[in-house]
């Protein structure tokens, strides 16, 4: 077994080869998450393949988002080494759309090339990389278009081979930045000893001039050195670990690299760590890396003349973590023969996953293990909502929109379910250096449109922006007071068993979720969840700090997840009273949203809906109405229609909050009044890159002036006699326009105005339809 990936639905997908007796051959196998077989995989949860007729091999998999398992590795088809790349279908049948048949090969030479690992960048681009024999071997990288052609923008028609240092380069494994950027981890013949090296790949293909020494960085461990795995941390640092000699055995390494290519001297020896499994022969093979920086290592180590299983962890400076195993190891010995470790990865629950494979007397068996002793939760940071100094303070603007009480202790458990996510991705301050707590996250969105407020005929609302974190995390970045980016993602739960799927893939990632929960105590409650338990997950909850969601009967309405991110921020945000219907058009004419009679939901990743208000954890009262929300994440380029409908008469505040790719936001307010048969059309021209603008398409006429009057009548915004001497002028003067009578009818306006005017000093006519019924009569007077 060479390789295993997870699936979003927990199933582990395992590659590698078997021999028929005659050549090796491709197989593919499905584990359900108890490691049993997958029966509804190929036969019997079993794929396997002969691509040609002599040897291929499989190295490497991995899962796309649609489910598709993209694997490689090589085929032999005659005395010429091809790479090879094949999609299979969730089901283990061959994708036909892709390649030929399925199938891509490439060609690099007449001796053994091979792909090592493969890796899907943000648009399912492949990257393949591996080493190619053109005399002497060298390291190969290539991009693949997601139908599996040859992506001809990278480099020399799809492909780029870089010459380390003499002979024997190798492309073991790869890393994809946020970026798109490709870091390749290998070793090389450097005469007489074996390297490591890392080198690093613009979007084009060409070596980033910036990393190492143009492009490269080679390092020497010992005499021979092996490069096997490679991570990332949170803070953009590169973990590499493979196998040494600095005696006559070999040994397990670590080494650690900043960002621009070299040594992190503050990490084990001036970068480096040697540490054995075992008192024999050891190396390791796989590494990941957890959320609070522990790294865990998977190999083997020679024990009694036969290779075990070997994990171990060590922590963020490079010491070994005694915690873990038994003194920071965990040795297994599977059957008589020996064993090692190829791959690991971490579920959703924090257990690991280790394959590799097992000897017996005359074969090799695979192998899966699954250790408990790993951390069962996210290292989220604890804050409580009701803490000094912050406890007491306002909430939002809570005080203005007149909810009494309107402490932090009241209504503070979104934000300060924010501030502990953030800071488990190392935000420790805010962008002025002030130390992040929920108190002062609490004045950066109140500083910076974090929170939309508006009010409608009913009444007042307030909704926390999420998608500003992704502005405040750019810039604590910029200000070096943050590791990271964040991109934030507002997901629905329209069922109970699509939230286990999401959140199971987020742990998967180490992503703790903001989840809004409820219960008899309270409507709205926001969580974080940083574990999963056989029935539940576990959480930090802001207010009465349960344990796990039981707490709340697994009662979830709304997952807000913060991914570390360094690339595109986008988002557009919709937000307006709770009754008033939103529909969005986007330039390709797809539609999102509710027109008052039909809902759609036509564009990608798109969340439409009621945002229930943040409940109270005292007495079960609610901040405000709640809104009706559209959210778009990363939206493209271009022209938005956006319709506001309602199905009763009534006044609006539109929020429209848009973010650029580099977390630029910006914030436009428009109130006005609305009912049946009176829309309002508004334009948003959306740039990903520069200022986008929203602005109003008024139709405004006599007849919709008088619609706005009887609007406004109806919800007791103006009086009896206003209405009806305003609404006689409006209708004679609509007759006069008619018939061609201008001038009267600019009369009849302007004593309307007047009228207006004088209704206003008296009281009649209210504030904000004083507002609106000007704004149409100075409309109509440029008509004329």
């Amino acid at each position: 077994m060479s390789k295993i990936a997870v699936q979003s639905d927990g199933k582990i997908v395992a590659v590698g080869y078997k021999s028929n007796g005659n050549d090796n051959e491709w197989v593919i196998v499905r584990y359900n998450t108890n490691g049993t077989l997958d029966n509804g995989f190929g036969v019997n949860g079993i794929v396997t393949q002969n691509v040609t007729s002599f040897d291929d091999v499989l190295t490497t998999a991995i899962i796309q988002p649609d489910g598709k398992i993209v694997v490689g590795g090589f085929s032999k088809p005659n005395d010429n080494y091809l790479w090879t790349l094949a999609r299979y279908d969730s089901d283990g049948i061959i994708d036909n759309a892709f390649g030929n048949n399925g199938f891509v090969t490439t060609s690099f030479g007449t001796f053994l090339s091979l792909i090592k690992d493969i890796k899907l960048d943000s648009n399912n681009k492949i990257i393949a990389i591996g080493y190619a024999h053109e005399g002497t071997d060298d390291v190969a990288v290539a991009r693949y278009n997601p139908d599996g052609s040859l992506d001809t923008t990278f480099s020399n028609q799809g492909v780029q081979t870089t010459d380390i240092g003499g002979s024997n380069d190798r492309g073991n494994a790869a890393l994809l930045l946020s970026d798109n950027k490709i870091v390749v981890l290998g070793d090389f013949d450097a005469g007489g000893h074996d390297d490591i090296f890392l080198d690093k790949y613009n979007n084009d293909g060409s070596l980033d001039q910036t990393f190492g020494n143009h492009g490269i960085i080679a390092t020497q461990i010992g005499s021979y050195d092996s490069g096997s795995a490679i991570a990332l941390q949170n803070d953009g640092k590169l973990v590499v670990t493979g196998e040494t000699n600095i005696t006559s055995l070999s040994d397990t390494y670590l080494a650690r690299y900043n960002s621009s290519g070299f040594l992190d001297t503050s990490f084990g020896n001036s970068g480096k760590v040697i540490n054995s499994f075992s008192a024999g022969n050891d190396g390791a093979h796989s590494l990941i890396i957890q959320q609070d920086g522990g790294i865990i290592l998977g190999g083997y180590g020679e024990v009694n003349s036969k290779n075990l299983f070997m994990l171990s962890k060590f922590n963020n400076n490079g010491s070994l973590d005694t915690s873990f195993g038994n003194n920071g190891i965990f040795s297994t010995a599977i059957g008589q023969g020996s064993s090692e470790i190829y791959s690991i990865i971490k579920q959703a629950d924090g257990k690991i996953i280790t394959a590799g494979f097992t000897s017996g007397s005359n074969y090799n068996n695979w192998a899966l293990v699954r250790y408990t002793n790993g951390s069962t939760t996210l290292p989220v940071p604890y804050f409580n909502q009701q803490s000094s100094p912050w406890g007491t303070t306002e909430y939002d603007h809570a005080d203005s929109l007149g909810f009494t009480p309107s402490t932090m202790i009241r209504w503070g458990c979104a934000v300060t379910s924010a501030a502990m996510v953030l800071k488990s991705y190392g935000m420790n301050q805010l962008p002025d250096g002030t130390p992040l707590d929920p108190g002062s996250l609490n004045t950066w969105f109140n500083n910076n449109n974090g929170y939309l407020t508006g009010k409608d005929s009913s009444g007042n609302y307030s909704y926390l922006d999420w998608t500003t974190i992704g502005t405040l995390a750019r810039e604590a970045k910029t200000a070096g007071k943050s590791p990271t980016d964040v991109m934030v993602k507002v997901v629905r739960k329209p069922t109970a068993n699509s939230f286990s799927t999401i959140s199971d893939t987020d742990f998967a990632q180490q992503i703790p979720d903001i989840i809004e929960t409820h219960n008899s105590s309270t409507s709205g409650h926001f969580v974080v969840t940083t574990g999963k338990t056989d029935d539940s997950y576990t959480i930090n909850d802001p207010f009465w700090n349960s344990p796990s969601l039981n707490s709340f009967n697994n009662n979830i309405d709304e997952v807000v997840r913060l991914q570390p991110s360094h690339t595109d921020l986008s988002y557009i945000t919709l937000v307006v009273d709770p009754t008033v219907n939103i529909l969005v058009t986007d330039a390709n004419g797809e539609r999102e949203g509710n027109n008052g009679l039909q809902s759609f939901d036509e564009v990608n990743n798109a969340v439409y809906g009621l945002e229930n208000p943040i409940g109270s954890p005292e007495g079960n009262t609610t901040l405000g109405n709640g809104v009706n929300r559209l959210l778009l994440p990363l939206p493209t380029n271009g022209l938005y229609n956006i319709v506001l409908s309602s199905n009763t008469p009534q006044t609006f505040t539109l929020n429209a909050s848009t973010m650029q790719t580099d977390g630029t936001s910006e914030l436009k307010i428009i109130t006005g009044i609305i009912g049946p048969q009176d829309q309002q059309t508004f334009s948003l021209n959306y740039s990903k890159n520069g200022p986008s603008s929203i602005a109003a398409n008024p139709q405004i006429t006599f007849q919709s002036t008088l619609a706005d009057i009887q609007i406004l009548y109806a919800i007791n915004s103006i009086s009896l006699s206003s209405e009806k001497s305003l609404s006689a002028l409006i209708n004679n003067a609509s007759q006069n326009y008619m018939t061609g009578r201008s001038a009267t009818m600019q009369t009849l306006l302007t004593t309307a105005s007047q009228l207006l005017q004088n209704d206003h000093s008296k009281g009649i006519v209210k504030d904000d339809a004083f507002s609106i019924l000007n704004q149409d009569f100075s409309v109509l007077k440029e008509l004329l």
